[in-house]
């Protein structure tokens, strides 16, 4: 009788605890470029998987060392403490917000393949009604769309005015999508037909694997064009392309074979001039580099047959890993340069000049909406 007891007081405890850990959870957003979903709170745990800025995931618990304990689908596990942001997705509010860059989309919807309904500006402010995702819903003079949140600042509420019911009027003439060019380089093509990976959706890496660096070494958002190089810079855009489809002869965003891939980012994103096609004559491109000195944005060959021909590239960022558009896996996932196949058929790395400079982006390209 006295074991039952204790067995039912256990049960008791064992209830509680997780209501109390439901009751206090609450939805988080990561805020890096990507982050390691790990099994445990420690830098050398396992990584479950990857996920990009904007995923939102479940945190259940503060652990020490700057470490939450979070859920993601039906896993749980953990991520860096810094780079998710509670409030601003939990505790969003409408309220009035500026635009902050020039040249950005207002859309039909919350994808950049919706159509576009204007252009907006610094100079212009907007109602943010809701925020689903990565995109704020807007009203822009009884104009209502979607804005990619990093075009969007909002304003303390105390700052902010007290409703109107009738839209104040605009005093900065508003161009028609028909005369206002494209913001972003016409060699650069904005997705059609193949959407943003969703939250999640990242393809999950080998065991044997372990993805890209970590969160502390990622910079944090309104960092990442200060103090890096144009390798790195590369490697922080490639990484949002996971999980886009491998597509034979493909070198833009509806899909990619291996050269296109990096093809689509030295060449087209770029403007890597006199930029090869194929893996072969992609490695005529740079200067060759030691494995043990690879940097971020040096290109990786593989070859299964080394006299006569390279048959396999991708983009080196960092931690033996590397990004790449895979026949096998059908799509574009970052792999482990020390699994078997890739240090069996490693065949050498070069270094396209021009990576190594600091990245100083172009008005244009601070203006253009990804």
């Amino acid at each position: 009788m006295k074991k039952r007891s204790i067995i039912i007081v256990m049960l008791t405890i064992a209830i509680l605890i997780a209501l109390a850990v439901s009751a206090a959870a609450s939805t988080g957003v990561v805020t890096a470029s990507w982050i390691n979903f790990r099994e445990a709170p420690s830098l050398n745990a396992t990584v479950i998987n990857v996920y990009k800025r904007g995923t939102q995931v479940e945190v259940l618990s503060e652990q020490a060392d700057g470490w939450y304990q979070v859920k993601v689908g039906d896993k749980v596990g953990y991520m860096f403490a810094k780079y998710i942001d509670l409030p601003a997705a939990l505790n969003f509010k409408p309220g009035k917000a500026n635009i902050t860059g020039d040249g950005v989309r207002l859309r039909s919807g919350a994808s950049l393949s919706s159509g576009v309904i204007t252009y907006l500006y610094k100079t212009d402010s907007v109602q943010a009604l809701a925020l689903e995702g990565e995109w704020y819903k807007v009203d822009y003079n009884g104009r209502v769309g979607y804005v990619f949140g990093k075009y969007v600042k909002l304003l303390p509420q105390e700052a902010q005015p007290a409703p109107s019911t009738e839209p104040a009027p605009s005093t900065t003439p508003e161009p028609e999508p028909s005369t206002t060019p494209e913001p972003e380089p016409s060699t650069t093509p904005e997705p059609s037909t193949t959407p943003e990976p969703e939250p999640g959706a990242t393809p999950e890496p080998e065991p044997s694997a372990t993805p890209e660096p970590d969160p502390s070494t990622t910079p944090e958002p309104g960092e990442a064009e200060t103090g890096m190089t144009v390798g790195e810079k590369i490697v922080e855009d490639a990484l949002t392309y996971l999980g886009y489809p491998y597509k034979y002869a493909g070198s833009d965003e509806n899909g990619f074979d291996c050269s296109g891939f990096t093809y689509f980012m030295f060449y087209k994103k770029y403007g890597f001039e006199n930029f090869n096609r194929t893996a072969s004559s992609q490695w005529k491109n740079g200067t060759q580099v030691a494995k043990s000195d690879l940097k971020l944005g040096d290109l990786v060959f593989f070859s299964s047959n080394y006299s006569s021909s390279i048959e396999h590239v991708g983009i080196y960022v960092g931690n033996d890993q590397f990004i790449h558009s895979s026949s096998a896996k059908g799509s574009v996932i970052i792999s482990n340069m020390n699994d078997w196949y890739y240090s069996t058929y490693y065949y050498g790395a070069i270094r396209v000049p021009g990576t190594e400079l600091p990245y100083a982006p172009t008005p244009a390209a601070e203006q253009t909406q990804p």
